[in-house]
């Protein structure tokens, strides 16, 4: 199951990117980071499950996931997404699945600068996470800023 999660995790990461309107590569991209998510806790038995010293945190809720998957690989979470948690990326999320909208309008109807950016960002923090489960130690897992073209810099 593992290596089938990790094979769709990068071919969705990769195929995500040939889509052209905004909630599609937004869909396809958070899509992938659930993989990530469900793959984490295949191969470590002790991610996402909720830390007893903070009960109020849910580590399984989607606005701490993206949070969660930093620490354990090591990749700062974007800006994007929100402060402290994701919440966002998962009001859109959230509006896109739920409700059948995308930034406010129906599907297909609209785009923002904000659905931009949280795609650009997603994109970038999913590369960053499929190298962290992958276990490539470079610095591009620990960059940041994703307007930035990044050399790998495996060490």
């Amino acid at each position: 199951e593992v290596r089938s999660l990790a094979f769709s995790a990068i071919h969705w990461h990769l195929t995500a990117h040939s889509y052209r309107q905004q909630h599609d590569r937004f869909a396809w991209q958070y899509t992938v980071m659930d993989n990530i998510y469900k793959l984490t806790c295949r191969i470590d038995r002790t991610f996402g499950q909720p830390d007893p010293r903070n009960p109020d945190r849910d580590l399984l809720g989607h606005r701490w996931r993206p949070g969660a998957l930093g620490q354990k690989y090591g990749s700062p979470m974007p800006t994007a997404f929100g402060t402290g948690d994701a919440a966002v990326l998962s009001g859109l999320r959230n509006e896109l699945i739920h409700e059948a909208r995308w930034c406010g309008e129906p599907i297909g109807y609209s785009v923002s600068t904000t659905g931009h950016d949280l795609v650009h960002a997603l994109q970038y923090y999913n590369a960053q996470l499929i190298l962290g489960f992958l276990d490539v130690r470079c610095r591009f897992r620990q960059t940041s800023d994703p307007m930035q073209l990044q050399a790998l810099d495996i060490y």
